[in-house]
């Protein structure tokens, strides 16, 4: 028995806002910051430029990949097109960690021969204004990620939630080297930028590769999830529990054992009322049951595979 996501439509209208507001910032990020580095040439303000070219193409990426991934299940994707974001994800943390090299070797530069930075005052300006800008767009995305469950927002608000503070080291960087005449500084906060660049595509590619190889929910998920299908009435046994996510989706089998002596049409009652209460919680899911009579049946394909574990 399957009962699919609730109200697909508008969770994607959600996702697909997130992505489009994120878009337009980090384009008209990039032409800001691109303006100020050519007048005064800081290493550091070029890594934050840098970072804002990679948002705008992993904000674009995200914003195809969850129109695609949205997209309903069809003749040859039977079980939907969630996947897609995981793709998408795992492309943008390559993407990221590329782009480090180039800003590694500026900063190392720079090192060896430090430069005055030009333009100071105008750089603190646009990244005062871009950081309240981030800010404003991460609680905007904090909610989309959580209304639509989408793994590509999350990555999205994972990773400007750090511009705020790479825009707060530049600045600190410009400020040092106009007042202290500090000019290391600048390759020093590039290559702190760069790190937490490379920092940031290993949590997004971790993500994105846990989604692509169908694994587990985390245990406390799992637990919540096993919960509410042992306290709905008439359950009588679980086992076979397996989840993984798909896109903004959570996907779902198990076995559940009720009374032998049932009818078809009340065990298929029982099984309804499980799905009613998981998607009261989990509406992006897709629920897949099993009934068993009272005792459990460990004889079918699923249980053999999951034979160490298949209590939970």
């Amino acid at each position: 028995m399957t009962v699919i996501a609730q109200n697909p439509t508008k969770t994607a209208t959600i996702a697909k806002a997130a992505a489009m507001a994120a878009v337009a910032l980090s384009v008209a990020l990039v032409l800001a910051k691109s303006w100020v580095w050519m007048e005064g040439g800081s290493a550091a303000l070029l890594a934050s430029l840098v970072d804002s070219v990679i948002d705008a193409l992993i904000s674009a990426t995200n914003y195809m990949a969850i129109r695609y991934a949205h997209k309903p299940a069809d003749h040859d994707h039977r079980f939907g097109h969630g996947k897609a974001e995981g793709i998408a994800a795992l492309a943008q943390s390559a993407f990221i960690a590329g782009s480090c090299v180039f800003v590694l070797l500026e900063a190392v530069r720079l090192l060896q021969a430090p430069e005055a930075v030009g333009s100071v005052d105008m750089g603190i300006w646009v990244l005062v204004a871009a950081s309240l800008a981030t800010i404003a767009l991460t609680r905007y995305q904090a909610y989309a990620a959580k209304a639509s469950h989408s793994l590509a927002v999350e990555a999205d608000a994972a990773h400007y939630n750090g511009d705020v503070v790479v825009n707060l080291g530049v600045i600190a960087s410009l400020l040092a080297g106009k007042y202290v005449g500090w000019m290391w500084i600048d390759p020093v906060v590039a290559l702190l930028v760069a790190c937490w660049l490379l920092y940031s595509a290993r949590l997004i590619g971790t993500k994105a590769v846990n989604m692509l190889l169908d694994r587990e929910l985390d245990d406390d998920t799992r637990s919540k999830i096993f919960s509410v299908i042992s306290n709905t009435k008439g359950v009588e046994g679980l086992h076979d529990l397996r989840t993984r996510r798909s896109g903004h989706r959570i996907m779902m089998s198990f076995d559940i054992e009720v009374e032998a002596s049932l009818s078809m049409l009340a065990a298929h009652d029982i099984a309804h009322n499980v799905e009613k209460n998981l998607l009261a919680v989990y509406p992006n899911a897709e629920v897949m049951i099993h009934i068993d009579p009272k005792g459990g049946d460990i004889t079918d394909s699923r249980h053999q595979q999951l034979h160490d574990f298949h209590v939970r």
